[in-house]
Order: structure tokens, then sequence, then C-alpha cells
């Protein structure tokens, strides 16, 4: 499983689709607000692949406490493995807040930014 950006890297999606034989696209952010485009709808059709789509927030509603904080628990893990990863754009100050809060939102794609209360 690999995640990449969607819009910034149609044409790598694109060539996954077309190499592997069976490829599973699950659209999880809109951070980059950028269309799924350049995909072949005879790949999907024809050659057993398909996008589907994971939305936390649905999957969270019929989720009971226990499976949310065995789920919390199990992400936590991964992270700390290093086998999922986040990317940190920018740590701020608290002061930064209101300039940082503008600025995500206009690169919110291009990774998170931290407010450190404590930061000097």
């Amino acid at each position: 499983m690999r995640a990449i950006e969607l819009g910034a890297h149609d044409q790598e999606l694109t060539e996954a689709i077309r190499k592997l034989r069976l490829v599973v696209v699950v659209v999880y952010g809109m951070l980059a607000n950028a269309p799924c485009g350049g995909i072949d709808p005879g790949k999907l059709v024809f050659e057993n692949k398909r996008i589907e789509n994971f939305w936390l927030t649905t999957w969270l509603q019929p989720a009971s406490l226990v499976q949310r904080v065995r789920t919390s628990d199990r992400v936590q893990k991964l992270m700390s493995e290093g086998v999922i990863k986040t990317s940190v754009r920018r740590r701020i100050k608290l002061k930064e807040v209101t300039e940082a809060l503008l600025d995500y939102q206009a690169e919110m794609g291009r990774g998170k930014v931290l407010i450190m209360p404590a930061a000097t």
C-alpha cells in the first residue's frame, strides 16, 4: 500500500493501475482538492480494478468506544514503528497561530502544521 496525493501524481496513479494485476485505489482525503484524473475506465471495468472511498467520520459513527480505542492504539503503534507516517511541514509558536492557520488553509495537502505552545 502506498499513499499518494492525487492531482499532483495522476501519472503515477495511472501507471500503477496499468501495471498491477489488482489495484484498489482508496480515496481517503481531499486536502489537495484535486480530481482523480487520468484513470482509464476500461482498466476498472475489465481488469478487476476499483476505486473506493474512506471517510473517517462515516467509519466512526457505528464504531463502539472499544473499537475506537483499539484502532487509535493500533494506529499510534504503527506510527511509532514508522510503518505509517504523516508529514509535518511546520512547527509554530502559539503566538503565530493566526498566520499559521491561514497558511495551512492555503497549503493543506503539503503537511501538518503543529502548534508548539512551549516552543521558543
